[in-house]
């Protein structure tokens, strides 16, 4: 159809370049042509009228909605000046091939619509990069511990006749802190220090003998053997019923008792009893994985995370790495001393982020708009472009990008997998 107006059928057509565009710029033109249609006509020719605004009432009903609406009112006349149309006819349109001519045209004013809305462009929102703080840091995992700590166990196996001390109180290194039954020991170290006696008895009469020369030095050096045989055997029980008895390894505080014991219980040789420390000066013993050891060195900053303080970022120092890893956990312990004064407490688990490398000024961009090393932005004429970056320290929020964009780009957010460079799409540019 030509630019300027024609007359079909008696009835003017309007302009598809005129009066359609102006209308759909212009909202209340829009709202005064349906309405003109809807009531001047049979209600049968202008039923694409009320299906659209059935179907897209946010078009009309929100103002800022500026597309979606001109799209509306554009389909709205196509229908309504096609409907004059074919009511040209004045009686003969309320015929049923009136009905049956009109539901076609309101269908095909549908499908324009729907063309319209969802095919002819996807909006897309852009936000320019900003300047910020980023950390790149080497994530891990431990366990708040004191710096000297001695796990406290039972040599042998038996049942608990005294506790001495209880959790919280202060030992000396040395001191006992438990005792097992020992009455079996106690006999047994007592039957042979008779025995050692009787032995040292026999030596002496054995001499007097030999030098008399009313025995041989035979019967004199036996008598000598035995009783070296009961010193040792004496000594060797004497270490038995010492075993009975549970002493703190070193100075400091009972921090656990591991199995809770009460008199009388049973204890297993080998277990932990107690855990024994000194709770002013603590450090964090972490797993970090072996593809990150490389870049830990003792000096540098850690920032600790715990659930009992979730809002509080406490700090950390590389303070020692073991130098050899667990080759099934692939893993390397390392060792952050915390400060003075610090709230944390012996046995929370913590989240350890080693700083690597900070930069104050960072260029950031949201985390998940970055498609690899792709960052897809719109140019002056809102067409799309794709530009390789180099990516650095990735947070939740923010990702640090190195080279590759500036400031004055506009960055596409939350981009569609289906972006095509050079294609023209309408944008939202949101100011930071």
């Amino acid at each position: 159809m030509s630019s300027r107006s024609r007359r079909i059928a008696g009835r003017q057509l309007p302009s598809a370049s005129g009066e359609f565009r102006d209308a759909a710029n212009r909202p209340v033109s829009g709202w005064i042509e349906i309405f003109s249609c809807l009531f001047s006509s049979r209600a049968h020719n202008n039923l694409f009228a009320l299906l659209a605004y059935w179907l897209f009432p946010q078009g009309f009903l929100h103002s800022d909605a500026k597309f979606p609406f001109r799209k509306c009112v554009f389909s709205c006349h196509v229908a309504a000046a096609l409907g004059r149309v074919f009511s040209n006819k004045g009686e003969a349109s309320v015929t049923q091939r009136g009905w049956i001519v009109s539901g076609l045209v309101a269908a095909s004013g549908i499908a324009i619509a729907i063309y319209l809305l969802f095919f002819s462009g996807t909006q897309q929102t852009a936000y320019q990069p900003t300047r910020g703080q980023a950390v790149e840091a080497v994530y891990a995992t431990g366990t708040v511990e004191p710096v000297q700590v001695a796990r406290v166990g039972a040599k042998i196996s038996g049942r608990i006749e005294q506790l001495l001390v209880r959790e919280g109180e202060t030992v000396v290194g040395g001191g006992v802190i438990a005792v097992l039954d020992h009455r079996e020991a106690s006999a047994a170290v007592r039957e042979l220090e008779a025995r050692l006696v009787y032995a040292k008895s026999e030596v002496a009469r054995f001499r007097r003998l030999f030098r008399s020369g009313n025995t041989s030095a035979a019967a004199r050096d036996q008598a000598e053997a035995n009783f070296q045989a009961a010193e040792a055997a004496l000594e060797a029980a004497r270490v038995r019923l010492e075993e009975h008895f549970i002493r703190a390894a070193i100075s400091g505080q009972v921090m656990r008792s591991e199995q809770q014991l009460d008199v009388g219980d049973l204890v297993a040789a080998g277990k932990v009893l107690y855990m024994i420390g000194d709770p002013q000066h603590l450090w964090i013993e972490a797993e970090v994985d072996e593809e990150d050891i490389p870049r830990v060195q003792i000096g540098q900053r850690a920032l600790v995370r715990a659930d009992a303080f979730a809002d509080e970022a406490l700090d950390a120092e590389v303070a020692k790495i073991t130098p050899f890893g667990d080759p099934i956990a692939r893993t390397y312990r390392v060792h952050l001393m915390l400060p003075s004064g610090s709230p944390l407490l012996p046995g929370m688990t913590t989240e350890v982020n080693i700083v690597i490398r900070e930069e104050d000024s960072a260029l950031l961009i949201h985390t998940g708009d970055a498609i690899g090393e792709v960052v897809w932005t719109i140019d002056a004429q809102d067409r799309v472009r794709a530009r390789q970056v180099r990516i650095g320290a990735v947070g939740a929020e923010q990702t640090e990008i190195l080279s590759g964009l500036d400031e004055t780009d506009w960055v596409i957010a939350q981009p569609a997998g289906d972006l095509v460079e050079g294609k023209e799409m309408q944008v939202v540019r949101e100011e930071n």
